[in-house]
């Protein structure tokens, strides 16, 4: 399936379910974005929303929002996982932490995925 360039690129921090993640801290599972009236349309196609948010120090810094075509994509081991990246950035609190710094945007949305990281 092809998809075109997502309908919101950029967006305020604190707007649709990605702003929602930031403004509670807390992970959100959306199993149907079109039912949630803070979902921004990324692809016409999107069904369930998950949008981890990533923290360094106190910090919120970003999030990693993933999104599929497919209803009930994403479970509960989906959203663990999710939280378990942010600490994997983190590092193993050892010392060895790796630096996080929001990506920049790209001027031009990357081929089709199912999948991206929001800042």
């Amino acid at each position: 399936m092809v998809r075109g360039p997502p309908a919101h690129r950029v967006f305020s921090a604190s707007d649709g379910l990605t702003g929602a993640a930031l403004s509670a801290g807390a992970t959100i599972r959306c199993d149907d974005v079109r039912s949630d009236p803070r979902y921004l349309t990324n692809q016409e196609t999107t069904g369930p929303e998950l949008v981890a948010p990533i923290i360094a120090g106190r910090d919120l810094v970003g999030t990693f929002d993933f999104e599929s075509d497919r209803p009930h994509a994403f479970s509960d081991a989906d959203r663990r996982l999710a939280e378990q990246l942010d600490t994997a950035l983190k590092g193993s609190g050892t010392g060895g932490g790796t630096q996080i710094r929001p990506a920049p945007i790209a001027p031009e949305p990357p081929s089709p995925r199912v999948c991206r990281v929001a800042g």
